[in-house]
């Protein structure tokens, strides 16, 4: 597995084809109000995700995704009952998954010493990524889980990197 840290924004790479699943850190509270979760709810309804339904403590660790093909500027959303026909058709432009990783229990900023990342179920969700998308390529934003998570960076690369040798290779976007 290789990986690199390309200046670019995560979004705009996916849409041109850069990666073959993308995946952002999610609270458990159905929030997607700051950081990058509100552009990723724009693009591809990741607010509306069968696990986005509703609050739970118990979605920390756990991934929830879509596939989405593109045809001629057009996006269908595939279902296990037509993935593999679009698959095998060939008249597809680019097959996108795009994952939820649920990475901390409860929106908001670092208070009191105390971080929102919760790094257990950040190994998790990346385990979790690296089993159902081995040989793929995998693009997440650089500061994932560091920014309003409060997160330390070497510690989540690292992490990152250690679960996810599977991986034809990792591709970190940072946009500044």
């Amino acid at each position: 597995m290789k990986y690199s840290i390309i200046k670019g924004d995560l979004i705009q790479e996916a849409l041109n084809g850069r990666f073959d699943v993308i995946t952002h850190g999610c609270n458990t509270q159905c929030t997607m109000a700051s950081g990058l979760a509100p552009q990723m709810a724009k693009a591809f309804g990741c607010d509306i995700f069968p696990m986005e339904q509703y609050s739970s403590i118990n979605k920390l660790g756990c991934i929830d995704s879509k596939v989405f093909a593109y045809v001629q500027g057009s996006r269908f959303t595939l279902t296990p009952d037509n993935i593999e026909s679009f698959r095998h058709s060939k008249k597809f432009d680019m097959i996108l998954t795009v994952v939820n990783s649920y990475t901390q229990a409860f929106p908001g900023r670092p208070l009191l010493g105390s971080i929102p990342l919760d790094y257990i179920s950040m190994r998790l969700c990346f385990r979790k990524i690296n089993y159902l998308f081995k040989d793929k390529i995998l693009g997440l934003p650089y500061m994932i889980g560091c920014g309003l998570a409060g997160g330390d960076i070497d510690t989540v690369k690292s992490l990152i990197l250690y679960e996810c040798k599977d991986l034809k290779e990792i591709v970190f976007c940072d946009i500044n």
